[in-house]
């Protein structure tokens, strides 16, 4: 890199080789006609967060890949690569499945829009969308939080996050749950330290709801029908909050409907207030079905010994 001590245009990133736009060592936004500008201009579309496209490069999947996007490619490969164009074996391994929206060339539709076999782009689909049905999720890192991306059910979901940024886990944990709606057999949510509220389970409306056949695989399905628990909430040190009574404004949805009878456990939180366990079953935010409408008594006193110990919490006398 030359000129370390000049001042480089405002669109280069580390650095520069001379002046202007077109000598940048990196671009700070997009790249169009090898020159760094801030956006797309009209008629063309961010591809890889990096480049511009028109519409027939991003659809057309041919044009638009060159050797700097596979930097994997092997020596073999990048030998025989010329004008923009790749082996026959590479190209086999590209989902050609390109689309665009929202200014952006994308491999797929984002959740609740569908790609146009007529021109290309994403539109809404709505209630035709095709759902996305998920297997059972043993959550011990943020990495598996991808694979949870985009489903609306799940057959199960065992939650123990203790690592990380608490901001940065609440964001990531409600990108992954945005779209959840269903768990078919139970929620469990242990020792995860990092939480100190639930929002991100502000969108699902079923836990344990009949159907989603559990997994054949032996050891899981053998844990899952033994431990007849639907929800819980265990040992999660950090947790203060649950999630909100109401949604803001517009309040229509209809809470989380736990519709199976096995047991709901909520213990050892201890910086969790019981009344704010039971305002959330007192508002129906929960509601229980199966042959339990309420809380077993139970239930309630476990709830009320085995939570809060480390926060000031309201507590009546017990006569």
């Amino acid at each position: 890199m030359k000129r370390p001590h000049k001042c480089c245009h405002p669109e280069c990133l580390a650095g520069c080789y001379g002046d202007g736009p077109s000598m940048c060592v990196a671009c700070k936004n997009v790249m169009h006609k090898n020159r760094c500008v801030s956006q797309c201009p009209g008629g063309t579309f961010k591809y890889l967060d990096r480049r511009c496209v028109t519409e027939h490069q991003c659809l057309a999947q041919l044009s638009n890949l060159t050797y700097d996007d596979f930097p994997y490619m092997s020596d073999h490969h990048a030998n025989n690569f010329s004008n923009n164009s790749f082996p026959l074996d590479i190209m086999a391994k590209i989902d050609s499945d390109f689309t665009i929206f929202n200014g952006s060339c994308l491999l797929t539709c984002p959740v609740g829009y569908k790609k146009s076999s007529k021109t290309g782009h994403c539109y809404s689909c709505g209630d035709q969308c095709e759902l996305k049905h998920c297997r059972e999720f043993l959550i011990h890192s943020l990495k598996v939080l991808d694979t949870l991306a985009g489903c609306h059910s799940a057959k199960a979901i065992y939650l123990s996050i203790q690592e990380g940024q608490p901001e940065i886990v609440a964001l990531l944990l409600d990108k992954a749950f945005a779209n959840l709606r269903v768990i078919y057999h139970s929620l469990r949510i242990v020792r995860s330290s990092v939480l100190d509220n639930l929002n991100f389970l502000r969108h699902v409306r079923f836990i344990g709801r009949i159907g989603g056949n559990i997994s054949n695989h032996p050891c899981l399905k053998s844990y899952l029908l033994t431990h007849r628990i639907v929800f819980e909430l265990f040992g999660n040190d950090n947790l203060r909050d649950l999630w909100p009574i109401t949604n803001g404004a517009n309040n229509t949805d209809d809470g989380l409907q736990i519709l199976s009878n096995g047991l709901i456990r909520i213990t050892q939180n201890r910086q969790l207030c019981p009344e704010k366990i039971f305002e959330l079953f007192d508002s129906n935010k929960i509601k229980l079905g199966g042959n339990n409408i309420t809380l077993t008594q139970a239930e309630r006193e476990m709830i009320t010994i085995t939570n809060g110990d480390l926060a000031y919490c309201k507590f009546k006398c017990v006569m």
